[in-house]
């Protein structure tokens, strides 16, 4: 499963590696490439109404998204299954993903069918 987490970090770099042409010609740089994520958010503004309000919360929790475009829905591991995932790390085409329970390792080369590489 691609996470919202994994999900930002594309679209940063998505924006990162776009800049906006002047009329002089020359490059501004995109919010993304002035360092803060609070600039990239700031730079698209919250639909209205925001369907993130509201939401249920918990096991069954519902999910909105805006700004960003969900490219997999990929189930969890056995092991991962109704547990809280706390941390991520990327390497290359890998998602290290953690929790108390350990981690898992995706490969995202294809990130609409990440392949589950090994849980731990």
């Amino acid at each position: 499963m691609v996470s919202k987490h994994q999900v930002l970090a594309l679209a940063l770099l998505s924006a990162a590696a776009c800049g906006q042409s002047t009329s002089s010609g020359t490059q501004s740089p995109s919010p993304a490439q002035s360092g803060t994520v609070d600039a990239v958010l700031q730079s698209t503004p919250a639909p209205s109404p925001d369907p993130r309000v509201g939401l249920r919360a918990g096991r069954d929790a519902a999910e909105a998204v805006w700004n960003l475009k969900v490219v997999s829905k990929t189930p969890p591991s056995t092991q991962f299954v109704g547990s809280t995932n706390s941390d991520l790390a990327f390497k290359g085409n890998y998602v290290i993903q953690g929790n108390y329970n350990g981690y898992q390792i995706w490969d995202i080369t294809n990130p609409q069918q990440p392949v589950l590489k090994n849980c731990n």
